[in-house]
C-alpha cells in the first residue's frame, strides 16, 4: 500500500492551484433539475457550494483559517483510511449539482470536497472521484432568476454600485416585457 500525506497541518499550510479561487453560491429554485445519476467528478471542476457559510470564501482560506464547521470526522476518516478517496466504493451523503458541467457541492459533502481535493493535490494523484450522486440542473430563465443571479455580496467579479444594478434590472425588465 503506497503511504500518503494525510496530515491536516501539512494539507491545510500548503499553497493549492485552487487555494485563490471563490466558491459560487447555488441555489436549486434557480434551475430545473433533469435527473439524478451516480458517477464520477472531477474535484477541479467543482466552483460551488449550497452551503452559506462558505459561499463567497476562497478554498484556501477555508482550509488555513480553519473554517470548517466539523471536520474531525472527515480529518480521521483521511488518516484511517486515504483510498476512500481513490476507490470506487459509493460515497454516501456526497452530493454535487451539475449545470453546464459545473460542478456545485449540493446538500453534503463540503468538507469531504475541500479535505479530498487538498489531499489528492497535495500527493499528486488525479482529483477524481467516483460512485458519489450527481444532480444534473438545467437552467430556468425568468426575470427573477435573472435578477435573483446577480448576487453582490458574495459575486467578486461583480462590480459597481447598487443604484447601477437596480437601472441594469430595470431595463432587463422592462426588456422582457417588450419581447
Amino acid at each position: 500500500m503506497r503511504l500518503y500525506v494525510t496530515d491536516s497541518t501539512e494539507l491545510f499550510q500548503a499553497s493549492h492551484s485552487f487555494s485563490a479561487t471563490t466558491l459560487m453560491k447555488f441555489d436549486e429554485r434557480q434551475f430545473k433539475k433533469l435527473k439524478t445519476t451516480v458517477g464520477s467528478v472531477d474535484l477541479k471542476d467543482v466552483v460551488g457550494t449550497d452551503n452559506g457559510n462558505y459561499i463567497g470564501c476562497k478554498w484556501g482560506e477555508i482550509l488555513a483559517k480553519g473554517w470548517l464547521q466539523h471536520p474531525n470526522k472527515c480529518l480521521r476518516g483521511l488518516a484511517t483510511n486515504p483510498e476512500y478517496y481513490l476507490s470506487k466504493e459509493t460515497k454516501e451523503g456526497w452530493y454535487f449539482a451539475c449545470v453546464r458541467g459545473r460542478y456545485y457541492v449540493n446538500g453534503g459533502g463540503n468538507h469531504r470536497t475541500l479535505i479530498g481535493r487538498a489531499f489528492l493535490e497535495y500527493n499528486n494523484l488525479p482529483t477524481v472521484i467516483h460512485n458519489v450522486t450527481i444532480e444534473h440542473y438545467e437552467e430556468q430563465h425568468s426575470v427573477s432568476n435573472i435578477l435573483g443571479s446577480i448576487d453582490l455580496e458574495h459575486n467578486e467579479k461583480v462590480k459597481g454600485s447598487k443604484s447601477l444594478w437596480a437601472g441594469f434590472a430595470f431595463f432587463l425588465v422592462a426588456l422582457l416585457l417588450l419581447l
